[in-house]
């Protein structure tokens, strides 16, 4: 059934798909089949996994005789060479403990970044951005002044940071205007999240989902390199003593050599799989947070978007399936594509002309299945067809302004994000050495080598949580900006004032018409002001039908300067 036919037996006509039938089983029966093919595989290495592999470090010359020699003594093994420390047990515990706490304290920062472009988006984005260029350069100052002190090495660094802070200043002035777009843009974003709370712990769970998923893998793979036979240390140059050939120390008499079979397993079966599974949990959020974020931008007004997470997980997980595992499986090949361009890229200047068109294109193709995972999630379409209708839509309706979403949205929520995270670890680091000072030990070095630490650790703990927050708050972007194309495209008005007023001020191409209101208060686009080449826009239903889209369209007042932010 589609999208209209759908809602319209639903009692609100929509662009969102509420039934759906299956697509792409094939693809479902192939993400199985790869899993049944690794823990197989995983199952088998373990059971057979080599005993030797426990002795690698501690086996004798007489247990890996060189070729054509066999040892007639023991000779020195790694019995002989000192002792490592021991690994610290407790240390490693307190770590994580502090790694945990770390991260849990870090949490409100999360609402704090959804908080500022909420309430504060034009600031917000432009102190990230002035703020990131102030740190690069002041960063590049002190450099030249410490290599001009006599540090030398210090003078490159130091004008490679300083002209990045310029460069980021200069791109501050220059693209004003559309930074302040993006700021628009980001609150209505924001404010899609915090009507949707729920999606936050959704994500959180799909984490844990992906992280239960791949740990088991990731066990079998180190199981399975634990196939093999021990063989003579290469260090030892054929001598029969255990000692490197070159220094005269002591070196293990053995190395392990990993089972062809294993090293394949691991590099093709495994590696395929292991992405495949990640990456199919990142397409479900993203189908997720799309699904549900159309729901609410197409809600009748005054209405409850209960339920409408729900649905979307019950898609993903249902007739949606097959069009997540191929999905995934398309950006899987991107990525190995784009590993392949990075591998060339270190070859020579013919390894790096011919990496630039092959990241281009994993680069494209990442980004159409984005939006083709989008247009599944609205429409309930399979993959491909998403895919299509998706482009079409944005060229002949908004292609200027993808250039919004694509560069200065996800820059502004990385200088952000790394912005909150600079002065979360600044917080801890002062807190901290009121701690020393407090318990005297301001005078000893170890103790203010610690406090750079804590502020240190601190700042990365934070960026993963800021990241995740982030990354949200651009799929729900991302979701919003597909949702209004498809409305502009059917030369309806169904958004919010403030995502009505923060999209109509972008570079779009000419619209339908002005919107107008009519009689009843129902809001449109008016006649074509000139003629497109490419398909006509679907004709809006009578302005005096009864029909149930009337009572979804939100009224606008009419002749209004977009520019107005009504946020």
């Amino acid at each position: 059934m589609g999208g209209s036919e759908a809602a319209g037996a639903l009692g609100a006509a929509t662009p969102f798909a509420y039934e759906r039938p299956p697509r792409y089983r094939r693809w479902v029966a192939g993400f199985v089949l790869a899993w049944a093919v690794c823990l197989g595989i995983g199952v088998f290495g373990v059971v057979n996994r080599s005993p030797q592999y426990a002795r690698r470090n501690t086996a004798t010359a007489s247990e890996c005789p060189l070729p054509g020699h066999p040892a007639v003594h023991p000779g020195r093994g790694l019995g002989e060479v000192p002792p490592l420390p021991p690994s610290g047990f407790d240390s490693t515990t307190a770590m994580v403990w502090w790694l945990l706490a770390s991260t849990a304290a870090s949490l409100p920062l999360g609402g704090l970044l959804v908080w500022l472009y909420r309430a504060h988006a034009e600031a917000t984005t432009h102190a990230g951005l002035l703020i990131q260029a102030g740190i690069y350069a002041a960063t590049g100052t002190g450099l030249l002044v410490v290599g001009g002190l006599g540090t030398s090495d210090a003078l490159v660094p130091g004008a490679v940071l300083l002209i990045i802070g310029a460069l980021l200043a200069g791109a501050w002035h220059y693209w004003k205007q559309q930074i302040q777009l993006t700021a628009r843009l980001l609150r209505v974003s924001a404010n899609g999240l915090a009507a949707n709370l729920g999606l936050v712990p959704l994500a959180l769970g799909l984490v844990f989902a992906a992280a239960c998923a791949i740990g088991p893998l990731t066990a079998l793979a180190f199981a399975v390199l634990q196939n093999g036979e021990l063989g003579p240390n290469p260090a030892r140059g054929g001598s029969r003593e255990c000692v490197d050939a070159l220094s005269g120390n002591a070196v293990p008499c053995c190395v392990f050599n990993t089972a062809g079979w294993a090293a394949a397993y691991v590099a093709l079966p495994w590696f395929v799989t292991l992405a495949w599974t990640s990456l199919l949990i990142t397409q479900a959020r993203v189908f997720i947070v799309s699904g549900t974020i159309a729901q609410w931008y197409f809600a009748p007004g005054g209405t409850s978007n209960r339920g409408a997470m729900l649905r979307s997980v019950r898609h993903a997980a249902g007739p949606a399936l097959g069009t997540l595992c191929f999905g995934a499986a398309v950006v899987t090949m991107a990525r190995i594509v784009r590993g392949m361009a990075e591998n060339l890229r270190r070859r020579g200047v013919l390894g790096l002309l011919l990496s630039i068109p092959l990241r281009w294109l994993a680069s494209l193709v990442e980004y159409l299945t984005k939006y083709a995972v989008i247009m599944a999630a609205i429409s309930g379409e399979a993959l491909v067809p998403a895919g299509r209708r998706a482009v079409d839509l944005l060229a002949r309706n908004c292609l200027e302004a993808i250039t919004t979403t694509i560069w200065f949205a996800p820059l502004s929520i990385v200088f952000t994000c790394l912005t909150l995270a600079a002065a979360w670890g600044c917080c801890n680091a002062g807190l901290f050495s009121l701690l020393v000072l407090a318990h005297g030990a301001g005078g000893e070095p170890e103790s203010w080598a610690m406090v750079t630490t804590v502020g240190w650790v601190s700042g990365a703990l934070a960026m993963p949580t800021l990241f995740f927050l982030g990354g949200i708050v651009l799929n729900v972007l991302d979701a919003v900006f597909l949702c209004w194309a498809l409305d502009r495209d059917a030369s309806t008005v169904s958004a919010q004032k403030e995502v009505y007023d923060a999209f109509c001020a972008l570079p779009l191409k000419p619209a339908a018409g002005a919107v107008v209101e009519g009689p009843d208060g129902r809001v449109a686009y008016g006649a074509e002001l000139a003629v497109r080449p490419a398909a006509p826009a679907v004709p809006a239903a009578p302005l005096g039908s009864p029909s149930a889209d009337q009572q979804q369209r939100q009224p606008l007042l009419a002749g209004r300067d977009p520019s107005v932010d009504l946020a």
